[in-house]
């Protein structure tokens, strides 16, 4: 059997997905010269915005996404699998996906899956964060 070597790249995202973007080339092409086969980003790893309806207004569907376009680069340049944690995804008025996606080193999408539980909650001091209110959940578990 031969070493299969997975890397976990954590990056902290902002609402600058260009910026966010050149950060992960970095921290992907560190993974790949340290030997991961398979490269795995966390979720909204390319954007992470103020408001949760931001995720729509400055969104996009998946065929146009910024994101997907450079990381099956990212996959096709290093010959490697990328393990996208999530992407914002457009899916219908006012609501995203929060998409994961599997790409293959050719930077072929071969899995996806829309995150099914979403996080919504409310803290004892008044604080509260939905999920829900921008974020349209899955309904299939996926294996890949």
């Amino acid at each position: 059997m031969s070493d299969f070597t997975v890397a976990c790249v954590q990056n902290c995202a902002g609402d600058d997905l260009e910026a966010n973007l050149a950060r992960v080339d970095t921290l992907v092409e560190q993974a790949v010269h340290d030997g991961a086969d398979l490269i795995c980003l966390p979720e909204f790893y390319c954007v992470l915005e103020p408001q949760d309806g931001s995720y729509y207004d400055n969104g996009f569907e998946q065929a146009r996404h910024p994101a997907l376009e450079h990381a099956a680069d990212m996959a096709r340049r290093h010959a490697r699998w990328l393990s996208l944690g999530s992407v914002p995804v457009r899916c219908r008025p006012g609501k995203v996906h929060n998409r994961s996606f599997l790409m293959d080193p050719d930077g072929r999408i071969q899995a996806t899956y829309n995150k099914i539980h979403l996080f919504d909650v409310a803290i004892r001091d008044g604080q509260q964060y939905r999920e829900s209110d921008s974020i349209e959940p899955g309904n299939e578990a996926v294996v890949t």
